[in-house]
């Protein structure tokens, strides 16, 4: 019983300790968040390991292209295995021809920005507007209705 006391009176004086100590402590503000980053020059870092970030970009987009396309046809862990190995290897091409070429994603930003724009707008488009959880307008508004 009283080691029971004592564990409640201790909880109870570090509750009422943590939240004076916390006020005590100067505020926590966005600025001293990303403090750490101030120095971080992200276009340099990109310049400098392109390759990789690159191929990591590729592969991400390769491996799941290589499923969708694959999966039919190659099922269970062997059909995972050939998605991946397709993948990594179409990545790896890329970046190689990157290599060669001399040109980075970097250089397809403004191509980037229209194709996501153009392929968000077809999403839109062609799905029905309830399924983002928008209020569907009436059906004059759609010409295809």
């Amino acid at each position: 019983m009283k080691k029971a006391a004592v564990t409640i009176l201790l909880l109870l004086a570090s509750a009422l300790a943590f939240p004076s100590l916390a006020a005590a402590a100067a505020p926590l503000t966005v600025e001293d968040l990303f403090r750490p980053f101030e120095y971080l020059n992200l276009t340099e870092v990109y310049d400098h390991y392109s390759a990789l970030i690159d191929f990591f970009i590729y592969t991400l987009i390769f491996v799941g292209l290589a499923q969708a396309t694959l999966a039919r046809l190659y099922e269970g862990r062997g059909g995972r295995a050939v998605s991946i190995g397709v993948g990594l290897s179409l990545a790896t091409a890329a970046v190689m021809a990157e290599e060669t070429y001399h040109f980075s994603l970097k250089s397809f930003g403004p191509y980037a920005t229209t194709l996501t724009i153009l392929a968000l707008g077809c999403v839109f488009r062609s799905n029905p507007i309830s399924d983002f959880g928008f209020i569907r307008p009436p059906i004059s508004v759609y010409s295809d209705q």
